[in-house]
């Protein structure tokens, strides 16, 4: 519905290239059904992302989106037989250990250890610069338009360097 009617539509599936690609097909295909130009609706990803060259810090202070999702997922899977929902995103509600609370994002004493790390990084940007950029670039591959990053963590350092090192290698590629 969302490629039918918005001009621009934002998802979050995380950061695995399938996921994104299925739901960035689903937004094109849903463009074309309505007759649109599915190359005029523009797809941003919604997602964490923690800078550090301390990929285990990273994956910590990131493990709040997979456990966020999970709760979107668990529902549709449960009310949506036919989802069609990749793997890449439904091994996260098999994992799911309970309900999450969305007033803990800011809590570091919350540890959600019960994910293990491939998930973690199936759904936030985490790590030093260089592992980010790839990861952004994987994503472009697949047609994704724009990137929005949630930091949640109030680090300026982190975003300092999210701009002197990270958009200028990802906007050279686009180049």
């Amino acid at each position: 519905m969302a490629g039918a009617v918005a001009d621009i539509v934002m998802v979050q599936v995380g950061v695995n290239p399938e996921a994104v690609r299925w739901a960035v097909d689903l937004v094109r295909q849903g463009a074309e059904e309505a007759g649109r130009d599915p190359d005029e609706v523009e797809t941003t990803l919604y997602t964490a992302m923690w800078v550090s060259d301390d990929v285990a810090e990273a994956r910590s202070m990131t493990r709040w989106a997979a456990a966020c999702a999970a709760n979107h997922i668990v529902d549709v899977v449960r009310n949506v037989p036919d989802h069609g929902m990749p793997e890449a995103l439904t091994r996260l509600a098999e994992l799911r250990s309970d309900h999450y609370d969305y007033a803990s994002h800011l809590d570091p004493s919350v540890e959600r250890s019960d994910y293990p790390d491939e998930v973690i990084d199936d759904f936030a940007f985490n790590g030093p610069p260089a592992r980010i950029v790839e990861m952004l670039q994987a994503l472009a591959a697949v047609g994704l338009d724009e990137v929005a990053p949630c930091y949640l963590n109030g680090r300026l350092e982190e975003m300092e360097i999210v701009g002197r090192e990270i958009i200028p290698a990802v906007s050279a590629v686009a180049a």
